[in-house]
């Protein structure tokens, strides 16, 4: 034959956003409509790495700004226009004129009930009277005493943190390119969940124990593992059927016992019966 074998077309996995049993009727879709999958699932991907830095800061800005929740809620506002107010009082007290500057601090001083003679005194910087030192002074003292120590045990506990999340995800990389656990990404909500309940009851589940018992009680998944299981045991036992149908035939000398041109047993029943079958004429 001239030249060489054009090689064969590369197989188009099953798109891991599809799931379990609609991943078991990858093989019969047609290969435009693969193609067609797999572009979608490329743009989706390449979406998802450009906005990645987007929605990590949305993520930073929604864990800095959920301590004064209830504050914002108070005013009637979204957590952005809170913000936006914020930053627009801010540049009128440093970019505004005098009066504008003055007017700020008057709806400031009226909004929030601040007390004038109080904030009179603070601007005139009046000390407290004589005799026992203001327990806030004190608290405040100590507090600047204890920030350095603070802050390093916060260090410390931070890249703790850090090392015990790189070596998780590290561990989640290698288990889920493992082709065993093709169904990682159905079950990871629910072993994290497991796996969750179990450290508070004092348990360490691995990885695999919780990929087993989540695929067991996927209601996907489950069907998808059993149907596969159920192949693999109906096979083996035609061939079992077959194997006894061959050892009769050798052992009496004679054609094959019963119908030679029966069907070939189609479920785990029909392969139980035909080896039955055949053990009993021997």
């Amino acid at each position: 034959m001239p030249g060489t074998d054009a090689a064969a077309p590369q197989a188009i996995p099953a798109p891991a956003s599809l799931s379990p049993l609609a991943r078991e009727h990858w093989a019969a879709v047609p290969d435009p409509v693969k193609h067609e999958f797999a572009r979608r699932e490329v743009e989706m991907q390449r979406f998802v790495n450009e906005t990645a830095q987007q929605r990590q800061v949305g993520d930073a800005f929604m864990r800095s700004v959920q301590p004064y929740m209830p504050a914002i809620q108070a005013e009637g506002v979204d957590p952005l226009t809170a913000v936006t107010n914020l930053l627009q009082i801010g540049t009128r007290l440093r970019m505004g004129t005098p009066i504008e500057k003055a007017q700020t601090v008057a709806q400031i001083v009226k909004a929030y009930g601040v007390d004038v003679q109080a904030l009179d005194d603070s601007l005139v910087g009046v000390v407290p009277q004589q005799g026992a030192p203001d327990q806030n002074y004190i608290q405040q003292a100590v507090q600047q005493a204890l920030a350095p120590l603070m802050q390093a045990a916060q260090q410390r506990h931070q890249a703790a943190v850090q090392e015990v999340e790189t070596a998780t995800r590290s561990e989640l990389a290698q288990f889920a390119s493992d082709p065993k656990n093709e169904f990682f990404n159905d079950l990871r909500g629910m072993m994290a969940d497991m796996i969750e309940v179990a450290e508070r009851q004092g348990h360490k589940l691995s990885l695999q124990e919780a990929y087993q018992r989540s695929a067991m009680l996927h209601p996907e998944v489950s069907r998808v593992m059993l149907a596969r299981q159920q192949g693999v045991n109906a096979q083996r036992l035609t061939e079992a059927a077959r194997t006894a149908k061959a050892s009769a035939v050798s052992v009496r000398g004679s054609a094959p016992v019963g119908n030679p041109s029966s069907p070939e047993p189609s479920s785990i029943r029909e392969s139980i019966e035909a080896a039955i079958e055949s053990y009993s004429r021997v």
